[in-house]
């Protein structure tokens, strides 16, 4: 008999301590003799024999319920049994059967379930006459859930019966095909829910606050490439020797600020007049911050008036009682260079020239510009410091952050000062008479192709230096010559001139930028299995940047051939599985032109996702075989 079968036999007392058991509640049939109870013949006495007979019928009546496995009546064994008798178990304890039958009580009532016996003739099989008991859950039907539960049982049930009636080939048909429909079902599922991962249209764009919080990881992870800071070619190539006649020099490609050319970078040289670049830098950030505007109308102190500037200064010609907005002054830094607009300015803006040098300093510290340091803001004075390489820096930062200074300043080929409406009240009926022409310093503005700035600088500590840029098409580079050599202004302007116009005319002939983005947007969609809270069903891969990129004339006839032939390969995982981090590398773009590789460019995670729950990775787990075999390769033309 099972021990874990509900039918099991309670205890019951043992009603004949002279009847034993032995471990496994077998009755142990014993015949005891003893003298005093039997006759003198050897033969049994009436007692013993009368004891006997019910013993022995005691044993068969225990035996015979043992083989039932029915239950006996606890209560009346408990009257018959006596108090005292310590033999009071005639059968051993079902332990596990008694254990699990409690479980089950303690489960039924918990979900308000409880077995009943079904006792009519529907209960029992076919032919039986309902008198075989079938054990049905009995459903509290008082609740919305009961309804629904005890009808889906009622359906439940009456299917069985179908079933059971069944011939034994019917069932074991019907077991197949139910099995066959399900795997069916479940595979066409599978199916459906897989092929949505070959729709990357739905793929969806991170958020704006997704996006800003990646340029923070990315800036970080990849300061190099995504500064300011000016950098070397992707790929090597030979140095090249340029007929370059100043002391240091330096030519960068101002959309990427990689290094095309450099001669004497890092020697300090005094800036000169361009440091009024950095005059000019800070008053578009006081614009930007809506302290001031350029029509704005600036008082001129008396140490601003040109009379009280060195003798061969640079002047705008500011004078006393003067009206002059700050657009005039700021075309007078850029074209006429003068002196005395750069003190008048560090009035306006900081009260005082010391303190007004004191916020140039600070902004070079935020630049990154250790060499570059200031004294005064007109760069008159040689104490002024920086390098070609951070001046470039700055220059390229500065026309990038502010490129409408150099339409409205840097290339007014010439400026008139001061007009008519300049001047004092004594001096109205003038008019434009005392205004003098002054032609812009930067000689190379309106004579060479495409420049269109930005500044000259001259004192005898630092020779003739000229900070140049040119644009043709959508093509732009910068130029910084210092310590350019020449007696007097004639020959100091050629030699700017012939540098500015080696360098230029090389680098236009020798490069042109591919825009990686420049028709499409690089983001390439892959799924994301075992994840949670994923709208998308996909994580976007995306460049971890995407500057332009300088390609060497190395086919067609011109450069920009060349960057017509770049073309690009992706590698692409075929999916994510559970946790994907912000910013972590997935794949990576490859360009090339031929094969020669150009650059190649990690593939980020534009968010993070958490990995799902169980039943989250079980289907990703699946779609993984579905999955497996796509492709992880893309490719596209250099076109742009």
């Amino acid at each position: 008999m099972s021990l874990f079968n509900n039918k099991s036999p309670k205890r019951l007392k043992n009603t004949a301590p002279l009847v034993k058991f032995d471990r496994d509640g077998n009755i142990i049939k014993e015949k005891k003799e003893t003298a005093g109870n039997s006759d003198s013949d050897g033969s049994m006495g009436e007692k013993e024999r009368m004891l006997q007979k019910k013993i022995e019928e005691l044993a068969e009546q225990v035996e015979a319920q043992w083989e039932k496995g029915g239950k006996a009546d606890d209560r009346k064994a408990e009257e018959k049994a006596p108090k005292d008798d310590p033999y009071n178990e005639a059968v051993p304890y079902d332990f596990p059967g008694d254990i699990i039958a409690s479980i089950k009580t303690q489960i039924s009532k918990f979900f308000d379930l409880s077995g009943e016996k079904a006792t009519n003739a529907e209960g029992g099989k076919p032919g039986d006459g309902g008198k075989k008991n079938k054990r049905r859950i009995k459903i509290n039907r008082s609740t919305k859930f009961g309804k629904v539960l005890g009808a889906v049982l009622d359906a439940f049930y009456e299917k069985k019966e179908k079933y059971m009636a069944l011939p034994k080939r019917m069932k074991v048909l019907s077991v197949i095909l139910t099995a066959v429909l399900m795997l069916a079902l479940i595979t066409a599922t599978f199916l459906a829910w897989t092929s949505g991962f070959s729709d990357t249209e739905a793929a969806v764009k991170a958020t704006s606050e997704e996006q800003e919080a990646l340029a923070k990881i990315l800036d970080e992870k990849y300061s190099e490439k995504r500064s300011q800071n000016l950098k070397p070619l992707p790929y090597k190539v030979t140095k090249k020797e340029l007929d370059v006649r100043a002391g240091a020099a330096i030519l960068v490609d101002a959309s990427n600020g990689c290094i095309l050319y450099e001669k004497n970078a890092d020697k300090v040289i005094p800036p000169a007049s361009i440091t009024k670049l950095f005059v000019m830098y800070i008053v578009y950030q006081e614009i930007d911050k809506g302290n001031f505007t350029m029509d704005d109308e600036v008082p001129l102190p008396e140490m601003s008036w040109a009379v009280n500037q060195p003798r061969d200064a640079s002047l705008m010609h500011l004078g006393q009682g003067q009206k002059v907005t700050l657009r005039e002054l700021m075309e007078g830094l850029a074209v006429a260079s003068g002196n005395d607009a750069s003190k008048a300015i560090a009035y306006y803006i900081s009260g005082s020239p010391d303190k007004f040098v004191e916020r140039m300093n600070e902004e070079c510290k935020k630049l990154g510009l250790a060499k570059t340091r200031f004294v005064e803001p007109s760069g008159y004075d040689e104490h002024n410091t920086t390098t070609a390489r951070e001046l470039a820096t700055f220059a390229r930062i500065y026309i990038t952050k502010y490129p409408e200074c150099l339409a409205d300043f840097h290339s007014l080929k010439y400026i008139d000062y001061p007009k008519k409406d300049n001047l004092p009240s004594w001096q109205k009926h003038l008019g434009d008479s005392l205004a003098i022409h002054q032609v812009n310093t930067n000689p190379l503005l309106g004579l060479m192709d495409g420049v269109d700035g930005i500044k000259t600088g001259f004192i005898y500590e630092s020779g003739y230096n000229l900070a140049l840029t040119a644009k043709r098409d959508d093509q732009r580079f910068l130029s910084i010559t210092l310590q350019g050599q020449g007696h007097g202004t004639r020959e100091g302007n050629a030699g700017r001139i012939h540098d500015g116009s080696v360098m230029m005319e090389w680098a236009f002939d020798t490069f042109a930028d591919y825009l990686p983005e420049g028709k499409h947007e690089l983001r390439f969609p892959i799924p994301a299995l075992a994840v949670k809270e994923n709208k998308g069903r996909f994580v976007n891969l995306v460049p971890a940047w995407t500057n332009a990129i300088p390609v060497p004339h190395i086919m067609g006839n011109t450069a920009k051939d060349s960057a017509a032939a770049v073309t690009y390969s992706v590698q692409l995982p075929n999916y994510t599985y559970g946790d994907v981090r912000q910013g972590d590398t997935y794949g990576y773009i490859t360009y090339k032109i031929g094969d020669i590789t150009l650059e190649k460019v990690p593939l980020v995670s534009d968010r993070s996702l958490k990995k799902g729950s169980a039943w989250d990775r079980f289907w990703g787990t699946l779609a993984k075989i579905k999955l497996a075999g796509n492709g992880t390769q893309a490719d596209g033309t250099g076109s742009n």
